[in-house]
């Protein structure tokens, strides 16, 4: 009966010293800030920075999409009708005047 409690003691303590340095140890590094030395600190400069030139504004240009026709074999599934084609081709060329 002693034994079994010294054994759960011992597990509990060795369960709690990995639990908690685990949890130490995962914890931000310490940082060091590195030694200011007098005389080597730059004064601010005085002159305000040159503003930078604007650029000029480029020529509208017009953009061009292409849309692919598909082929009619496609989808084996769908077969296409004249009148699919004319409706596919007005979609197409409605879009492309967008």
């Amino acid at each position: 009966m002693i034994n079994k409690k010294k054994f759960g003691m011992l597990a509990l303590v060795v369960v709690t010293v990995l639990l908690l340095s685990s949890l130490v140890s995962c914890g931000p590094a310490a940082t060091e800030e590195p030694p200011v030395e007098p005389g080597t600190v730059e004064p601010a400069p005085t002159e305000a920075p040159p503003e930078p030139e604007e650029p000029e504004p480029e020529e509208e240009t017009s953009i061009v999409i292409l849309l692919p026709d598909d082929p009619p074999n496609f989808n084996g599934n769908l077969i296409f009708s004249g009148y699919d084609r004319i409706a596919q081709e007005m979609v197409l060329l409605s879009l492309a005047e967008l």
